[in-house]
């Protein structure tokens, strides 16, 4: 897909291009709005009059258009490359810009031989060596980001996980933001997170199910391995190792395997997400973006000034601007709302957004169990209303509950005098026998 700046979402092009340039001052002063806002334009303020691609309605949209243009024009067929030459000749004497596209075409295209570096992905064959995902330029490490996450099935974990690594470093060289690259690669690349009992959960399932013992045993050994280790968030390192061994088994199994899905779950994009639906008052009183739409009457008290400002026309809340308003409300106007709120049933959360990101992102392995426990029951409120809202943090609380489920039943059954017994649910998995021997299974 070719991309202009009305349909650079993210704007990673944009940040790609500006690293590159010396953007001019008309560039830097020009009403970003105006640029991008084409809808109602006619075809003739486009470089590529058929695909409406590339506006030159004004003199720093046609300057931005060209410089997308040449990041692109190697993917583009002769056809649609002609036309928009043509487009930016016209654009070019319109607004006088010969000088301004000469410097812009000099830093864009540098026509460089490929070599192994500017692939994301080497391949040793039988017949040499295959590439895959060129990565040199923003727009071909876009387009080897997508390409991988689609093809992702071809290539065993360890391979992907490589090339996924090679394009995030790429991108960062190439100067484009964490959020250009589709979450999906991210997890493969190893840039997210995941518990301890989100991992053996996975590594439980196969080896429940598996009798085979040349199969069954690795998996045995992880979560022996898992097991001795504190419960919570497990670093990277160990989370590599355990998709490493579940994608051997699954491939092995004959069975569609991304083990990345799981063992990085937890993203910064998701954490993004995650904290940029809680808006913090000046008190220091957070809220849950989503459920004050609930409750858009309450912001009636604050007075028809401040609700015509926050309202769209069908009466419904601009989250956007309520955000915005609940950041720099007055200390009075906060315990008014706060008052009509409570009326709605709209409670507050006892975290600020810079605290959850803090402990989901930067917080990979906690230093004890007790450090875990204690948070969890601090956030356990938050927690259970945001489970509500995202399925990440249910999925999470939901292995929990089954973890302390299974153990509280363990203990129940010790507690009887039935010590014979084979002992259910989790703790099951921890008796040191091979893994092949029936009485080494949790009893069904």
């Amino acid at each position: 897909m070719v991309i202009d700046l009305p349909s650079d979402k993210g704007l990673a092009h944009f940040h790609a291009v500006s690293r590159i340039l010396n953007l001019p001052e008309f560039v830097k002063q020009a009403d970003f709005t105006q640029q991008v806002e084409t809808n109602e334009l006619p075809t003739e303020a486009f470089a590529d009059v058929l695909d409406r691609k590339f506006p030159i309605h004004t003199k720093a949209a046609a300057y931005l258009s060209y410089a997308y243009f040449l990041s692109q024009q190697d993917g583009l067929d002769k056809q649609a490359s002609l036309r928009c030459a043509q487009g930016f000749d016209r654009a070019r004497e319109y607004w006088g810009l010969h000088e301004e596209f000469e410097q812009t075409k000099k830093a864009m295209v540098k026509k460089a031989e490929p070599n192994v570096s500017e692939f994301a992905m080497v391949v040793d064959t039988e017949a040499g060596q295959e590439r895959f995902f060129p990565v040199n330029t923003p727009y071909e490490i876009i387009k080897s980001a997508e390409a991988l996450v689609v093809n992702r099935h071809r290539f065993d974990y360890a391979l992907r996980s490589q090339g996924a690594k090679n394009i995030v470093k790429a991108a960062a060289k190439a100067g484009l933001p964490f959020s250009a690259l589709p979450e999906t690669l991210h997890k493969m690349a190893g840039c997210g997170i995941t518990t301890k009992e989100a991992a053996m959960l996975e590594l439980t399932k196969r080896w429940d199910k598996e009798a085979r013992p040349s199969l069954a045993e690795p998996l045995h050994a992880c979560i022996n391995a898992l097991g001795n280790l504190e419960s919570g968030l497990l670093g990277g390192e160990v989370c590599e190792k355990v998709a490493a061994i579940i994608d051997r088994y699954d491939r092995a199994a004959g069975k569609p395997s991304f083990p990345e899905d799981v063992l990085f779950a937890f993203t910064k994009q998701a954490a993004e997400k995650l904290a940029n639906n809680i808006v913090t008052m000046i008190d220091g009183t957070s809220y849950w973006l989503p459920q004050l739409e609930k409750a858009s009457e309450a912001f009636d008290v604050l007075g028809q000034d401040i609700v015509k400002g926050i309202k769209d026309v069908d009466g419904s809340l601009n989250l956007f601007k309520v955000a915005e308003l609940i950041d720099t409300l007055p200390r009075m106007d906060a315990e008014i709302l706060k008052e009509a709120l409570t009326t709605f049933g709209i409670w507050p959360y006892t975290i600020d957004k810079n605290a959850m990101v803090k402990m989901v992102v930067e917080t990979v392995q906690p230093p004890t169990l007790t450090t875990i426990h204690t948070k969890i029951e601090k956030r356990a409120d938050i927690l259970t209303r945001l489970e509500a809202e995202d399925p990440l943090v249910k999925r999470a609380l939901d292995v929990v509950r089954r973890l302390k489920t299974a153990e509280s039943k363990c203990d129940e059954d010790t507690d009887e005098g039935e010590e014979s017994k084979t002992p259910r649910g989790i703790r099951g998995l921890f008796i040191n026998k091979a893994p092949n021997k029936t009485e080494t299974k949790p009893v069904s």
